[in-house]
């Protein structure tokens, strides 16, 4: 009974949860890096020209960009223009006589597929650790998560990273549980998925090494059992590259190579990152923790501890419970850890395969009643956020509203807005206006009795031309990440 009625609700969230990515896959404009994502991709498929965008694998790209075969959408004159990424995206999505809306709305579907697969994923593998009502409770967690929610439509890859990250982890578990031949292979090849997916999947190296390292310590592996397991990780090794060399098309697996070396750069370089009113090319040490506090549901939070605590009861009479509650919260630290070395701090979404995982430890609570009913008003509350999900912030940061002054860029602002932005105008039929938003305007802004300003919270916050405005009340918020002053 209860087993057939967890289904029937799994169902309901999923189904609910793929309207959703739908819907604001035709309402949010796009966002900073989908257009470059998704030409990188088309070209892919079509000229196998892997030099472009080659800071992200290819995965992603492939499957965004795999509707658009069957569009033939028109290719801009300097198509082959590598060095300035931005100008050919943008020239292939709005200059090249295309359907701008109709090549992105296509181009999101994979996204909403993939963040409905991970959905599965999290249900299925938590309900077979934990039984149906555990696997009810961590779907219900994710599914009311406002930042799966925000960017679970997006032509991004940051969530098949999690997808892999979560499957990577699992059948590594399995292997540890039974090591076998077959399942070394079948995690070989999941790994390769991952580092495909993103470049920060190498994380998962060191994850799957310090959990090996543990798992022959506490079960006492003879020299042998060592010997047998190492090899078999080498098979695993070997899947991998075999599936990276695949993806590259063989002859052109260098620029992986190439992308891999930019994004170590980045990552030890940095990017211009905002928190809590200042602004730094290193970022902090603390980024990803602060984001996580302020991100994340508040119930969320609670539910996850709650969890501890069961995790903890149940420990000392099920050693099972132990181990699996140690590999999965093990996993999530260390991921946080690694990237918290990182110094391109631009985005809470950079540790998004850390919230499967806490999910999926969430389910140990198993059927409980009173859980269910906090999750329900979960559900209502994330509601309630519609359609400014990927804007959220908990009631610690003083809500949605409150939340630039934390965090900007893909945690609040990331050109979501731009069709409210021009409806609002046409709707009050705003005159003299000047629009700052993720389009290179304002650099030479001056305020004049008459004109209006419009720019988004990322630009307001970190750009020091409008540093005289940056504390004044707003005239209008067009969204919470959108505001109108008038002079």
């Amino acid at each position: 009974m209860w087993k057939k009625a967890s289904l029937i609700f799994a169902c309901i969230l999923l189904l609910a949860q793929a309207a959703v990515g739908i819907s604001l896959s035709k309402s949010d404009s796009q966002t900073s890096d989908e257009s470059q994502h998704l030409y990188a991709g088309y070209q892919y498929w079509t000229t196998s020209n892997f030099r472009y965008n080659h800071e992200h694998p290819p995965l992603m790209k492939y499957l965004a960009a795999f509707p658009l075969l069957f569009i033939d959408p028109n290719m801009p004159a300097e198509h082959v223009n590598d060095a300035d990424p931005i100008r050919s995206s943008t020239a292939f999505i709005y200059n090249s006589g295309n359907d701008p809306d109709q090549l992105l709305f296509w181009g999101r579907m994979p996204m909403v597929f993939i963040t409905l697969l991970l959905g599965v994923a999290i249900y299925a593998i938590s309900a077979y650790l934990w039984g149906f009502g555990g696997g009810l409770i961590s779907l219900a967690l994710y599914v009311a998560n406002p930042l799966i929610i925000g960017h679970g439509h997006l032509v991004t890859n940051d969530m098949l990273l999690s997808l892999a990250v979560l499957l990577a982890l699992f059948s590594f578990g399995l292997f540890l549980m039974r090591p076998t031949w077959r399942r070394a292979v079948i995690f070989g090849l999941v790994l390769g998925l991952a580092q495909i997916s993103k470049f920060s999947a190498l994380i998962l190296f060191p994850i799957v090494f310090i959990a090996l390292v543990i798992h022959m310590v506490l079960y006492k592996d003879t020299r042998e059992t060592v010997m047998e397991k190492l090899t078999m990780m080498f098979a695993s090794i070997i899947a991998c590259l075999l599936v990276i060399v695949l993806a590259y098309k063989v002859a052109y697996v260098g620029n992986y190579f190439t992308g891999l070396q930019e994004f170590m750069a980045h990552a030890s370089q940095g990017h211009l990152s905002y928190l809590l009113g200042m602004t730094s090319n290193t970022g902090w040490w603390y980024y990803f923790p602060v984001m996580f506090f302020f991100k994340t549901p508040i119930i969320t939070m609670v539910v996850i501890a709650v969890a501890c605590v069961c995790a903890y009861a149940y420990s000392k009479r099920r050693r099972r419970v132990v181990h699996i509650s140690a590999f999965i919260l093990g996993s999530a630290l260390c991921y946080l850890l690694f990237s918290m070395a990182s110094k391109a701090n631009i985005g809470i979404r950079h540790i998004m395969p850390v919230y499967p995982l806490l999910f999926v430890f969430a389910g140990i609570i198993g059927n409980n009643i009173y859980v269910m009913l906090i999750l329900a008003m979960l559900l209502i509350q994330t509601k309630l956020a519609y359609p400014h999900f990927l804007s959220y912030f908990n009631e610690f940061a003083g809500g949605t509203s409150n939340g630039y002054k934390i965090g900007v860029d893909s945690n609040y602002d990331w050109g979501q807005d731009s069709k409210r932005i021009r409806a609002y105008i046409d709707e009050h039929d705003i005159q003299n206006v000047t629009v700052v938003y993720w389009n290179g305007q304002g650099a030479d802004w001056q305020p004049t009795p008459g004109s209006n300003l419009i720019i988004g919270a990322t630009q307001l916050m970190t750009d020091r031309t409008f540093e005289s405005i940056k504390n004044r009340e707003p005239n209008a918020r067009i969204t919470p990440s959108v505001f109108l002053y008038s002079f």
